[in-house]
């Protein structure tokens, strides 16, 4: 590659790169992700944050001995192959979310319901819990500040 050619494709970096800063001045977010982006650095979590968990109580009519987590147990008690955590997630979240609503008992019942058709496998006695914790410390060592029982269910028929 010749120093022209090297010289021109420069100067036609620069120029795009200065038509697009001065492009940005005029848009309402300021932001074009390729050339000056800034959201990674305006977004900071909150220092403690809450989640919502499946606790396995009780499984095909026997009690466990220690609960489990059903984040910790999916070969077990998982019943769907189709759907993985995040959709899992996602939906204990709107379950969680919805049970503490109080306007929402309708449709807190069809999250269960299709929780229980989509994921749970085999008759399950399980509660829904919040935790709270300290998003750097549960980063490094796995501990929560508090947990609270929201409710139990059963499927057993």
């Amino acid at each position: 590659m010749s120093y022209t050619v090297l010289k021109r494709i420069l100067v036609a970096i620069g120029v795009v790169y200065f038509s697009t800063s001065f492009f940005i001045t005029h848009t309402a977010t300021r932001e074009i992700s390729p050339f000056f982006t800034w959201q990674v650095f305006k977004i900071v979590p909150h220092k403690t944050q809450s989640s919502y968990s499946i606790r396995i109580l009780a499984y095909q009519g026997n009690q466990l001995e220690t609960p489990v987590l059903l984040d910790d147990a999916w070969d077990v008690y998982l019943s769907s192959k189709l759907y993985g955590p995040p959709q899992f997630q996602r939906l204990v979240e709107d379950l969680g979310r919805s049970m503490e609503l109080s306007s929402t008992k309708e449709l807190s019942e069809t999250y269960r319901e299709k929780l229980e058709e989509s994921f749970l496998s085999g008759p399950v006695v399980y509660e829904l819990v919040r935790y709270t914790f300290d998003v750097l410390e549960y980063a490094d060592t796995g501990t929560v500040s508090s947990e609270e029982h929201i409710a139990v269910f059963n499927t057993e028929k």
